[in-house]
């Protein structure tokens, strides 16, 4: 009896009521929707836009002929500091496997303006076009979401450990740089036009480096690539869950001098320079320099070290 009465009163006490309210359960999941859009500035983006006033003097002119970027790693947040992961739904765009989920993000079709065939030498845009990450969002309070641009290495090690690259499940059925580097997590491909007349292309792309040996599969010797290089980014969301999320191209295409190397296509040496940008997430890329910045992504460690500044939430 006396134990009772000791168990009886310590559930009374104060402090134990207030760790019963604390463990009350938490509310219901809502489904959630990030939209994603380019823009140049407040103004939308498309295959038949042209973003103008670039580079040295303003004299160049660019039009995206591939945009695609992968979403992990979403995150919702509240006030207080408590964060919970985000539950992706399934489909063509979205993967969820036991090693984590990933959802595939593409603004350019392959048809309009310089998103045709034959805009530029190394198009690869596809016909799909995906402008939403979908789920449950276990906050239903949250203030602000967080996302990584990129493959999480546990899903990528475990996709290129199951599958070739022309089987594996959709999303990731494309976007590798090839089986033996693994993934690039961010590709913008574009057409690049200047005042003189002269005209070259643009190719952005960021991806994990280090993965492994050539001759191999990506992360087969080893947890993590040298440099795992996914961005991060950090929005607020409005009062109803929402989040209409803008990437200002026009930020992502500013601070470069324009000239990229000229390659002879049969050897892929650089035979001379040209218009254009150039960045393959290669150390001694320059280009690489501003676009790694840009992004909040250390060239040293490959870590992110800030936000990635060009994506924004829309009012």
């Amino acid at each position: 009896m006396k134990s009772l009465a000791v168990l009886t009163a310590l559930v009374a006490t104060p402090a134990a009521a207030e760790m019963a309210m604390k463990a009350a359960p938490m509310a219901e999941p809502v489904p959630f929707t990030l939209n994603f859009q380019a823009t140049d500035g407040a103004s939308p983006v498309t295959c038949t836009s042209v973003i103008e006033g670039l580079g040295p003097e303003g004299r160049y002119k660019v039009g995206i002929n591939d945009l695609r970027f992968y979403i992990s790693d979403v995150v919702f947040q509240k006030a207080d500091g408590t964060s919970l992961p985000a539950k992706l739904d399934a489909n063509d765009f979205q993967l969820t496997l036991p090693e984590g989920t990933v959802a595939l993000i593409d603004l350019t079709g392959d048809t309009e303006g310089s998103c045709a065939p034959g805009s530029i030498q190394f198009g690869e845009g596809t016909a799909a076009v995906n402008a939403q990450v979908t789920g449950m969002n276990p906050l239903p309070d949250a203030t602000s979401v967080s996302f990584r641009i990129g493959v999480p290495q546990e899903v990528m090690s475990a996709v290129i450990a199951a599958h070739s690259d022309k089987d594996a499940p959709k999303p990731l059925d494309q976007m590798y740089w090839n089986w033996a580097m693994g993934y690039r997590h961010f590709v913008l491909n574009a057409k690049v036009d200047v005042t003189d007349g002269t005209f070259g292309e643009a190719y952005l792309h960021i991806g994990s480096m280090g993965c492994g040996p050539m001759e191999g599969k990506a992360l087969a010797d080893r947890p993590r690539c040298d440099f795992v290089n996914t961005p991060l980014v950090r929005l607020p969301m409005a009062a109803d869950g929402s989040l209409d999320v803008a990437l200002d191209l026009r930020e992502v295409l500013s601070g470069y001098d324009y000239v990229a190397p000229v390659m002879d296509m049969a050897t892929m040496t650089k035979i001379g320079e040209g218009p254009g940008l150039a960045c393959h997430s290669g150390p001694m890329q320059a280009h690489c320099d501003v676009l790694f910045k840009t992004f909040g992504i250390s060239r040293v460690t490959g870590d992110a070290e800030g936000l990635a500044m060009p994506f924004h939430a829309l009012p």
